[in-house]
């Protein structure tokens, strides 16, 4: 025996390929732009932040589908 079997820990489970923290889904309304990777109409802005280096605003935009992430410009006027 073991003694991670004797100790009476559970077996790990299979990963699962999502990332828990990303999105799974589109919202009903939600704007989506078809993904560059799988072509799935599920590419949705997701995060904003500002670069310090160039003082730029980058939204993270990400795949419900395939969990694809990329960064793009945005204006600040584009922000609400």
């Amino acid at each position: 025996m073991t003694p991670a079997s004797s100790a009476g820990s559970p077996l790990r489970s299979p990963l699962h390929p999502k990332v828990p923290w990303l999105p799974s889904e589109v919202q009903p309304g939600q704007k989506a732009e078809p993904c560059p990777r799988c072509g799935a109409r599920k590419l949705i802005p997701w995060t904003l932040r500002r670069d310090p280096q160039r003082v730029t605003l980058l939204r993270t935009w990400v795949c419900a589908a395939c969990q694809f992430r990329e960064e793009r410009g945005e204006s600040e006027t584009n922000t609400v």
